[in-house]
């Protein structure tokens, strides 16, 4: 896999654009389950990432997912951001001093990130939240890791939206959107749905930076 400093600060740059693209169709998701923003609640918060932290390009990757931790804690809003921020300081601690993360730390990423789902989240399967994406992401991620990593994040990017829009046939469980559980039928979860962009993301970038050598 090979995905060091640099191929973080180059991906989380085409994140922030993904985001900017898909933020009114997540808000549009939300409007019927809580306060329709989350796609600005994300954007707004994640591009401030390079006003907090200059360095971020040239820093390890350590000290980036720990920044990435910071961030969505105090300037990204919604329910998902203490998830995100919890997931990245375990994921800081968890690279320390490596340079590089290959498939099998990468598989452990993804392990760590569905606990923090369970465990911040407070939330089980069909629940309706990134629970119900995450899980068939790691396991996807256990069928196919010892392939290329382009066909690796291909199945992982479609497993994702699968399973994100799976999330309509379920009825919301957490957070403000159970009190319009109601309205929630026929509706994708946007936190799921922001998670497929984020692994939508990684694949296109890996896409990228194969074309490029």
């Amino acid at each position: 896999m090979g995905f060091d400093n640099t191929d973080m600060y180059r991906f989380m740059n085409m994140y922030i654009d993904c985001l900017m693209i898909n933020c009114e169709l997540l808000n549009r998701l939300d409007s019927n389950l809580s306060n329709r923003n989350h796609g600005s609640n994300l954007l707004n918060g994640v591009k401030c990432l390079s006003t907090l932290f200059p360095n971020f390009k040239s820093e390890d990757l350590s000290t980036q997912f720990s920044d990435l931790s910071f961030l969505y804690s105090y300037k990204v809003k919604g329910a998902t951001a203490p998830i995100y921020s919890y997931a990245f300081k375990k994921i800081s601690e968890y690279v320390n001093d490596r340079d590089c993360i290959d498939v099998d730390m990468f598989y452990d990423i993804l392990v760590i990130f569905e606990n923090a789902v369970r465990n911040v989240g407070n939330c089980k399967l069909n629940d309706k939240t990134m629970l119900d994406c995450i899980v068939p992401v790691v396991m996807c991620c256990e069928r196919y890791k010892d392939f290329p990593t382009i066909k690796l994040l291909k199945n992982l990017s479609i497993e994702c939206k699968l399973a994100c829009e799976n999330t309509a046939n379920m009825s919301s469980k957490k957070g403000k959107a159970r009190h319009n559980a109601s309205y929630s039928m026929g509706v994708i979860d946007p936190g799921a749905y922001s998670l497929f962009l984020f692994f939508d993301t990684l694949f296109k970038y890996f896409l990228k930076r194969k074309r490029c050598k």
